[in-house]
């Protein structure tokens, strides 16, 4: 009974360990192994550079697409909307290496990135890049899409903007455009300055940054603060932080009505107000009156964060 107790004490063990090898060598391949560094361009992976172009006369909107490689879109010098695909990729799945596409069909230009196989099984990285130049003399409408990759647009005007991302930040330069719609699932988002008719803004897991803000805008994040620079006189702005504070900087001769209510959190205006309303409900705090003749709408909500109107 003994030399049988030891035999499967031994078995056991020895399971055991190599069940442990196996978990190590898998721990120590991930760690180390699926490093750019190591399996980039120095050989180990799959080095991409990709060129293709597309007439830019006629064309209405132009959409660029991509998962999760960062998004570029600057101003080139060309007549040609002009689009680079490049980086390096390690992939268990030959079939999900991504690849650069670009085709128009009617007044619409399309530039996307492809896979044989869109379902990943094994390990995966990625250093890629798609960048898009656009030229001067092109300004009708843009949407730009990613899933977890960062969205970067240089400064330009456009009739419509349109930039999206699940998982990661979204940065544009001085941009003029009819109508403004951004947004993103987790990342921050900021835009140097922005003049629109109308502009919805919103991310829910980070912060929101505009400078120079122009047009009637509404601009929310669910946990972030929210930080925005107005040029000119505000018409109709709502600014909202479900958990972060909101900080509006206003022209010092802005007119306008301020509606401001926070649950937990002060409430300051850097103004000269006409008091309409300013009192504690609820254990929360409320600003209410107007600057000046009041001719523009200002409402600013948080439920935990402080709010700042400054000039």
């Amino acid at each position: 009974m003994e030399k049988r107790a030891t035999r499967k004490l031994v078995l056991i063990t020895a399971a055991v360990a190599v069940a442990a090898l196996g978990i190590a060598a898998i721990i120590g391949f991930a760690t180390a192994g699926f490093r750019p560094s190591q399996f980039g361009r120095s050989g180990g992976g799959t080095t991409i550079d990709e060129k293709q172009s597309l007439a830019a006369d006629g064309v209405e909107l132009l959409t660029v697409s991509g998962v999760s490689e960062d998004v570029r879109i600057t101003e080139g010098t060309g007549s040609e909307i002009e689009a680079w695909f490049h980086g390096s990729v390690g992939t268990s799945t030959p079939d999900s290496i991504p690849h650069l596409a670009a085709e128009r069909q009617g007044s619409t230009a399309q530039i996307r990135v492809d896979r044989k196989q869109a379902l990943q099984i094994g390990f995966f990285w990625s250093d890629l890049v798609l960048e898009v130049r656009v030229p001067a003399s092109y300004g009708q409408k843009l949407s730009v899409q990613s899933v977890s990759g960062g969205i970067e647009v240089a400064g330009h005007a456009y009739t419509s903007l349109s930039l999206a991302t699940t998982s990661g930040s979204v940065k544009t330069g001085a941009m003029n455009a009819a109508d403004v719609v951004m947004n993103t699932t987790s990342g921050d988002l900021i835009a140097e300055s922005l003049s629109s008719r109308r502009a919805e803004i919103s991310t829910v897991s980070g912060s929101i940054q505009v400078r120079a803000l122009v047009g009637d805008s509404t601009v929310h994040s669910t946990s972030g603060d929210v930080k925005i620079t107005y040029a000119g006189n505000p018409t109709q702005l709502d600014a909202s932080s479900t958990s972060g504070s909101v900080t509006l900087m206003l022209s010092p001769e802005a007119s306008f009505h301020l509606d401001a209510r926070s649950t937990s959190g002060d409430v300051r205006c850097a103004f000269p107000i006409t008091i309409a309303d300013n009192r504690s409900i609820g254990g929360g705090h409320s600003l209410v009156g107007s600057v000046g003749s009041g001719t523009g709408m200002v409402s600013v909500r948080t439920v935990s964060g402080d709010i700042r109107v400054g000039k």
